[in-house]
């Protein structure tokens, strides 16, 4: 896993979604394991910003990468995630602990309101303290 980044250093990731709707610097991102998992949260950061891959900020994003660069690219990519304070939580912490719900369903943020499907690969949200997120 990757560690803690230090003071402004932004982490780097590659996605196979198209991004919209969130804000640099407030917005929430987090990453959580899959059902052999348990869905336990595995890391979250504050989103810095989205590049697709074809623009030249994106290039530039995948170049400055060493785990991206020299060609390694994940299939399907769309776009690069940054994210600010990105940090690899306690092991077996539940997506709960980010307290919120679910943008447009009132449920809340936790393992067993997760939509079914490909739909609970990105799931939004909105915190305790009214600041977005997306898992």
């Amino acid at each position: 896993m990757l560690p803690r980044r230090p003071g402004g250093e932004k982490a780097i990731f590659a996605t196979t979604r198209i991004l919209s709707g969130m804000t640099p610097g407030k917005s929430i991102v987090a990453f959580y394991g899959d059902a052999k998992l348990a869905n336990q949260l595995l890391s979250v950061g504050i989103f810095a910003g989205y590049a697709r891959v074809e623009t030249p900020r994106g290039e530039g994003w995948l170049a400055g990468c060493s785990l991206y660069n020299e060609g390694n690219r994940p299939r399907g990519i769309k776009g690069l995630i940054a994210l600010m304070d990105f940090q690899v939580v306690a092991r077996g912490q539940a997506i709960d602990s980010l307290g919120g719900t679910i943008e447009g369903t009132n449920l809340p943020l936790r393992a067993n309101a997760l939509p079914p499907g490909p739909a609970r690969t990105q799931v939004y949200f909105v915190g305790a303290a009214g600041e977005s997120g997306n898992t």
